[in-house]
């Protein structure tokens, strides 16, 4: 039968390509680390597509799947928060007026994603303000797959089993094993049924 759903540590600290680093040395200067990045499957303007929200040890920085698109002085932001909308979600860096152009409490969207990865900007948002608040950063537990580790459709629910890899037979073999000790009835009435449908 099927086993145990296979779970996976949420990614706090995705691979960034060659490009991107390459943006991030010039925006913020070759010592910059990345601390935290997630990788997202929603673009800037919300079309499918591949994007990045980073942490580093001074900057928020969003960048696509090429370059670095913005970066914003963690001295600058406030607070990170999550706005949940209809089939995806945004991460949001709230700022002070401090230091810039921007209005006092204005907000900056650093990423979107869809329902599949609210998870791993959930557990970034924390980390943020775990960052702001000088706390000890404590990762999130394991987290269910979001893809079939097997097929790699996406899965109806993250942890849930595949429907697709499901061993149709074996469910057949199983459903008819506990049917035995009612054959009779359950033959009278699938007679009954197919007469009734003839009818």
């Amino acid at each position: 039968m099927l086993g145990e759903p296979e779970q996976i540590v949420v990614n706090l600290k995705c691979d960034l390509p060659a490009s991107v680093r390459q943006s991030l040395a010039i925006q913020l200067g070759p010592d910059s680390q990345v601390e935290y990045a997630v990788e997202s499957d929603l673009t800037q303007e919300r079309h499918y597509g591949t994007s990045y929200v980073i942490v580093t040890a001074t900057h928020l920085v969003a960048a696509d799947a090429e370059e670095v698109t913005a970066a914003i002085p963690l001295a600058r932001v406030k607070e990170a928060r999550l706005d949940e909308l209809f089939a995806s979600c945004s991460l949001v860096a709230v700022l002070d007026g401090e230091g810039g152009p921007p209005a006092a409490n204005s907000e900056k969207r650093l990423g979107h994603c869809t329902k599949a990865l609210v998870p791993e900007f959930v557990a970034l948002c924390r980390v943020i303000n775990d960052i702001k608040r000088n706390k000890t950063i404590v990762l999130p537990d394991s987290q269910g797959a979001v893809v079939c580790p097997r097929c790699g459709l996406p899965l109806p629910e993250r942890g849930a089993n595949c429907p697709a890899c499901v061993p149709r037979l074996a469910v057949f073999r199983r459903l008819m094993g506990l049917l035995k000790p009612y054959r009779l009835k359950s033959a009278v009435l699938v007679v009954t049924t197919f007469v009734s449908v003839a009818a």
